[in-house]
């Protein structure tokens, strides 16, 4: 029986009930997500726990709001981390999927950052 796919989730932490429910919607389903407030162990340095937990992920699922895109920080390195590890992937491996959670209208394709927006 095969390992079932462990998935990061990367979010601005205004996006964190949302995903919560999105976190545990995968685990009921048979998935391994991977969530920093579920997932990061009390005393762990967060940084390089993050760092691993991406590079062992089998998807990196970036949860895309207006929250993030206007700001610098956590979310900023993971997407970087991402695409850092998406060089080292085959062009047909799909790694990085970015994920519109908002209600409403959907990112305009130029407001995208440009490394995401070529991505379905």
């Amino acid at each position: 029986m095969p390992e079932p796919l462990k998935i990061f989730l990367s979010y601005a932490h205004a996006d964190s009930d949302g995903v919560g429910r999105i976190y545990q919607q995968l685990k009921d389903r048979g998935y391994r997500p991977w969530l920093d407030r579920e997932d990061i162990l009390g005393g762990e340095e967060w940084e390089p726990a993050i760092r691993r937990a991406i590079r062992e992920s089998d998807l990196f699922v970036v949860c895309m709001s207006r929250h993030p895109l206007a700001r610098r920080g956590v979310l900023q390195k993971e997407i970087k981390t991402a695409l850092d590890v998406v060089e080292e992937k085959l062009d047909t491996d799909i790694f990085l999927i970015p994920v519109w959670i908002q209600v409403g209208s959907p990112l305009p394709k130029e407001e995208m950052p440009e490394r995401l927006g070529r991505l379905q």
